[in-house]
């Protein structure tokens, strides 16, 4: 069993101010006018190519150090938020080493843990909550504080479920890929001004004669039964407080007429791939990304869940068979190889590039969009949100190793930022429990592991 590991690693990561903002109480909902925290994971999948992404030094230099630093050339898309960025060098998947649950496959190994660091609850399902949900169920665990407690949204053409976003062992949580569908979760009424009245009123009074029907119901119940009712009646409540929450912030919902690119994409699973395919993967994505923007813009939730899949073979200029490898899969595998032909090849090397750009271009998006957007003092919702670059593995050999993980944001200056955070090997780095640990802090969640 791995050991509890504590926050105090990334402490050097929220510039001394972390311990004591981290732990001080504060309500989860914010009041009128108040500008609320929030955070978003973005999922890079399969991590991105090594040599490429990692931080290097400045002209002239010969070595980074904690506040001298440039992005490497994959990451340079996003040069404009180098200043907003904590880097880590040494993060790694500790978890993995020690989980007595064999995986699936190797994929499958760090999938499992990459949002829970937690051991696995078979080969192929994370085996307690993921971070993301746990931050949402904290921050509502005294009654909902916004319409939803979280969002979940891929960038994919076609979305399969994943193994590593869970609500507890071996429950999935399952993800929105078509933009009129992540619309429809955000903005499932019309704005508060045009809520019927009568018929809110009415909605209401069938609650409560729901609330009656349960009381009166549940001394007739054996225990188990009445459990059962006891959670159902509580869930309705909650469904209730959530549809009834008005929020300031309405205005800022975007008009329908965002989804207009949307309108012409064929979501036929028997579409051309490299057409058909193609174009939904960057319609929608760029589509979603704004669209998770726009949910914190308007306090609709306070924590989301981004999943880049990998971008269509034909956006990055690829077809089976290319540089001596059968499909994308086998060609990742071939150029992070030094025994191979393809990993001294750079041409190869170039399309596995192209591929992972894509998805940080993807990124690009969103952090653009919370930069765009506005609070009520003027700041940006980037000024108030953490963005959180987590994946599977390290690159495409399946490490667990070294991770590309970084955050972008400072949460209203709760984190020191234009840093990079040099954890020492031990033999291994630290482990990423202690980001999580720190994230959950930096959103006022006061947990030690």
């Amino acid at each position: 069993m791995f050991d509890a590991f504590s926050r105090r690693s990334l402490l050097a990561a929220s510039g001394g101010l972390g311990l004591s903002s981290a732990l001080r109480a504060r309500p989860a909902r914010a009041a009128a006018g108040e500008i609320p925290k929030r955070v978003v994971f973005v999922y890079g999948g399969d991590g991105l190519l090594f040599g490429s992404w990692e931080p290097q030094p400045l002209a002239g230099k010969t070595q980074t150090t904690t506040t001298d630093w440039q992005l490497g050339r994959m990451l340079e898309p996003l040069k404009d938020y180098r200043d907003s960025m904590i880097f880590f060098e040494n993060l790694d998947m500790v978890s993995v080493h020690h989980d007595p649950t064999p995986p699936s496959n190797a994929h499958s190994q760090g999938a499992t843990h990459s949002m829970t660091a937690n051991f696995r609850k078979d080969g192929r399902t994370p085996g307690a909550i993921g971070i993301d949900q746990f931050i949402a169920r904290e921050l509502n665990k005294n009654g909902p504080v916004t319409p939803l407690p979280s969002l979940e949204v891929a960038c994919t053409a076609m979305h399969l479920e994943g193994e590593a976003f869970a609500k507890g062992p071996g429950q999935m949580v399952p993800f929105l890929f078509k933009p009129p569908e992540v619309y429809a979760r955000l903005f499932p009424k019309p704005p508060a001004t045009n809520v019927d009245n009568a018929k809110a009123l009415q909605e209401q009074k069938l609650l409560a004669f729901m609330k009656e029907e349960y009381a009166s119901l549940q001394p007739k119940l054996p225990a188990a039964d009445r459990d059962k009712l006891v959670q159902h009646g509580r869930a309705v409540d909650e469904l209730w407080q959530r549809l009834t929450l008005t929020s300031d912030r309405d205005a800022n919902r975007p008009p329908p007429s965002i989804l207009d690119p949307a309108k012409t994409l064929n979501w036929n699973y028997n579409a051309p791939r490299e057409t058909a395919w193609a174009e939904r993967f960057t319609v929608a994505s760029d589509l979603n990304m704004k669209l998770v923007a726009a949910g914190f813009h308007t306090d609709t939730m306070r924590v989301a869940t981004v999943d880049i899949e990998e971008p269509m073979p034909a956006l990055w200029g690829y077809k089976n068979g290319n540089f001596g490898s059968t499909d994308p899969h086998d060609l990742t595998h071939k150029v992070h190889d030094p025994k191979t032909s393809q990993s001294k090849d750079t041409q190869a090397r170039d399309a596995i590039f192209r591929e992972g750009r894509l998805k940080v271009d993807k990124l690009k998006i969103l952090l653009d969009e919370l930069a765009r957007l506005r609070e009520v003092d003027g700041s940006r919702l980037l000024d108030h949100t953490l963005v959180v670059f987590v994946s599977q593995i390290a690159n495409g050999s399946h490490s667990t190793e070294k991770l590309c993980w970084f955050t972008v944001g400072d949460l209203g200056g709760h984190f020191k930022t234009g840093r990079l955070i040099k954890f020492a090997r031990n033999p291994r780095g630290r482990p990423h429990n202690d980001l999580y640990t720190s994230v959950a802090n930096a959103m006022g969640i006061p947990i030690t592991k």
